[in-house]
């Protein structure tokens, strides 16, 4: 019994083309939540630790071993003078959210999570749509 026969044959489709405005969100709504985190865990008092896989040699056998190691992560926020602010980045871009200003002026920590809740949802709602092109194509100072 011919068993192809029963099967519907069509050209090769593309899998899932991919939006690049919708990765571009995505990607910066990942850091910011990650941000969001590290805020928290420095106001909780707690330590933040994110961990990557890594391919490394295992020294007494010589094979190729898959382990977690600690990520650095650059804080996007600090305090002077007893005022916090907050810099969006995008990869090693400064992003000028306002007016080519990068920098929010957050004021008191109790701020500084709905601070980057506002950005996150400025993000979804695509607000940062032309400042992440100009980001992705290096155009921004």
């Amino acid at each position: 019994m011919p068993y192809l026969t029963k099967l519907s044959f069509v050209k090769q489709q593309t899998r899932n083309p991919s939006d690049p405005i919708q990765a571009r969100r995505q990607k910066l709504i990942e850091r910011l939540t990650e941000q969001k985190e590290m805020a928290q865990a420095m106001i909780n008092k707690e330590s933040f630790i994110r961990y990557h896989a890594v391919w490394v040699e295992d020294q007494e056998t010589g094979e190729q071993v898959k382990k977690q190691l600690p990520r650095k992560i650059r804080k996007w926020y600090w305090q002077n003078a007893g005022v916090w602010y907050f810099q969006c980045n995008y990869g090693n871009k400064k992003l000028g959210l306002k007016n080519g200003m990068s920098t929010v002026k957050v004021g008191d920590l109790d701020k500084l999570i709905p601070t980057i809740d506002l950005l996150i949802s400025a993000v979804e709602a695509g607000e940062m749509d032309k400042v992440l092109e100009d980001a992705y194509t290096r155009k921004i100072v």
